[in-house]
């Protein structure tokens, strides 16, 4: 087994950080650990003894050099911010993402917003949709869009095919690995979620009850299987019991310095396969689902950057759920249940630290992937992929290999 400190600290850190996740939960009812290779339970029952932990480790951690000492360091004031925040500690909302998520947050620029926005607009003008918004048009195309829940399972079927042929050229996957069941659920609040078995499989579950749009459907599997959520769960696997991960890295929940990266990979998931682009030849997809597809994800960033704004209105800027909510319905962008359940997440005390990952975590993995020649790319994916990172680590590491400077987080707030 591979350690980036020592046997007894690698160890002492895994048991901290299932503790503290766990306690957590526990306070909030929340499902906050995604991700537990070694199947390790909680130990640590108090407070002081969590402290106490965090104190030798620290200790442990302050003298590793290079990239591994930086990783550790990270990963464990993640951890000790989400301690001290069960703990009643008042960490401002701004500081306590700095600690755990490792950028400074602030407001994306209405600009963006404008320049994006304006962009969906012209496609959909030439689409055929002249309502008088854009968020009419955006509601009208969803509308010719539509999936049926009948036809979920043969279509995520399909897609899932696709995806796994596609992953595979740019990821190398065990033969074993895929997925296992697909399953409809309702009364839940999120769309799809990926249940990560272990052994390389994973269950995808989709709620019934969601509105699903063709469009988008194929980004929403990207998310969750390939090469997303499970791409990631399976390669961190097959690395950590080939000893090229290390124990540290053999847990992952909310409060870790991995979240943006975690959640940037799914989220940029159709793009590393090249389906938004027209240039890209992608065996079984037409001009016109590649044309839907990055219509699709256009609307995404400008929903995302309303999503993160609201957030950092409500929890910075000490905006009501009243105002937040008419911000996201205002101009027809949002549906009122939908703005609600968004407001639901991201005002929830442990989700909203999870919550700019989804943001902020696309465009560091979008711009990181972006930086690479097509001959180049596969010195990305093992980056992103094979290496454990947090945000910090990875920045440099992507200004390492490119000698340019990188600053992602200022490009996706402009």
């Amino acid at each position: 087994m591979l350690y980036w400190s020592d046997e007894g600290s690698a160890k002492l850190f895994v048991e901290l950080y299932v503790s503290v996740i766990h306690r957590a939960a526990e306070q909030t009812g929340s499902f906050v650990e995604f991700f537990n290779i070694t199947g390790q339970k909680p130990v640590m029952k108090t407070e002081e003894e969590m402290k106490r932990a965090a104190e030798q480790l620290n200790m442990a951690f302050s003298g590793i050099s290079g990239h591994r000492g930086e990783y550790l360091r990270d990963m464990l004031r993640g951890v000790e911010t989400l301690l001290a925040l069960t703990c009643g500690e008042k960490i401002p909302y701004q500081e306590a993402v700095r600690r755990i998520l490792g950028f400074e947050m602030r407001e994306v620029s209405e600009e963006r917003f404008i320049r994006v926005s304006h962009e969906v607009d012209r496609m959909l003008e030439e689409d055929g949709y002249h309502q008088s918004t854009t968020g009419q048009k955006v509601k009208q195309w969803f509308e010719d869009n539509l999936l049926q829940p009948e036809e979920l399972s043969d279509t995520a079927l399909s897609v899932l095919a696709l995806l796994q042929r596609e992953t595979r050229r740019i990821i190398p996957l065990p033969e074993e690995e895929g997925w296992g069941k697909l399953e409809l659920t309702e009364g839940v609040s999120w769309g799809a979620f990926s249940d990560y078995q272990g052994h390389y499989i994973t269950n995808m579950l989709m709620n019934r009850e969601s509105v699903w749009k063709r469009p988008n459907f194929i980004d929403t599997v990207a998310h969750e299987l390939y090469p997303g959520h499970h791409t990631w769960y399976t390669r961190r696997e097959q690395l950590f019991y080939q000893d090229q991960v290390p124990l540290e890295a053999s847990v992952l929940g909310i409060g870790s310095a991995e979240d943006l990266l975690f959640e940037g990979m799914p989220e940029s998931g159709v793009h590393f396969l090249g389906i938004d682009d027209p240039q890209v030849e992608t065996e079984g997809m037409d001009s016109e689902l590649k044309h839907k597809i990055t219509l699709a994800r256009m609307i995404i960033q400008c929903t995302r950057i309303l999503e993160i704004n609201a957030c950092y209105h409500y929890h910075v800027e000490g905006a009501s759920r009243e105002q937040v909510i008419q911000e996201l319905t205002g101009d027809g962008w949002f549906e009122q249940t939908v703005a609600e359940r968004v407001f639901r997440y991201f005002s929830h005390p442990l989700n909203s630290l999870y919550y700019p990952s989804y943001y902020y975590g696309r465009w560091i993995m979008t711009y990181a992937y972006d930086c690479f020649a097509p001959e180049d790319r596969e010195l990305f994916f093992r980056t992103a992929y094979d290496v454990p990172h947090t945000t910090g680590t990875f920045i440099r590491r992507i200004e390492e290999l490119t000698g340019e400077a990188f600053d992602p987080v200022t490009m996706a707030q402009n």
